[in-house]
């Protein structure tokens, strides 16, 4: 893992975030999988215990109808780019989950160290949220990997952390429910 701890040492990999939040947000097969994992009302989100509330990223509850619209029709590429920069520039820091390997395996140990990494976070008091467009889209992994100096290393997890107001958790299904 590496930890880029401050505007300054992260400031040449925004670039990249937006670029690979550009081509998913371009991506309608994208948008589509997104709007389906997002449960947009608190009903929603405790009936189905899975995807993210919308409650979690600060979102209204909508419902899913006026949701998906609002997501398919009303949230760019553009909209979001403004939101990344504006998120950007209240993080005081980037973790970076890297892996010699991209197999299976590597992807497993990177949950793992992330589990630790989060949890470790979360009972310091520290936020911390996904920003994993750059290490999605390979091309850009390709350039994130040559920024940070680790052309044969793969950049598999960006997260960024920082303090915040505490927001509400996305609900899950108990482990009974899933096996």
């Amino acid at each position: 893992m590496r930890i880029l701890d401050s505007k300054k040492n992260f400031e040449k990999i925004i670039p990249l975030i937006i670029e690979a939040n550009n081509l998913q947000f371009n991506n309608k097969n994208f948008l589509n999988e997104l709007v389906h994992w997002i449960r947009f009302s608190k009903n929603e989100a405790e009936k189905k215990k899975d995807g993210i509330w919308s409650a979690t990223m600060g979102m209204p509850g909508l419902g899913r109808f006026i949701g998906s619209l609002v997501m398919k029709n009303f949230v760019t590429a553009k909209s979001e780019e403004k939101r990344l920069i504006d998120l950007l520039g209240h993080s005081p820091g980037l973790a970076i989950f890297i892996s010699d390997t991209n197999i299976a395996e590597a992807w497993v140990k990177t949950g793992q160290a992330f589990q630790r990494f989060g949890l470790t976070a979360t009972h310091l008091g520290v936020s911390h949220a996904h920003l994993n467009m750059p290490c999605e889209e390979i091309v850009v992994r390709q350039k994130l990997a040559k920024e940070l100096g680790i052309e044969n290393k793969h950049p598999l997890l960006l997260i960024r952390y920082g303090y915040a107001d505490r927001m509400p958790y996305s609900y899950r299904r108990g482990f009974d429910e899933v096996i």
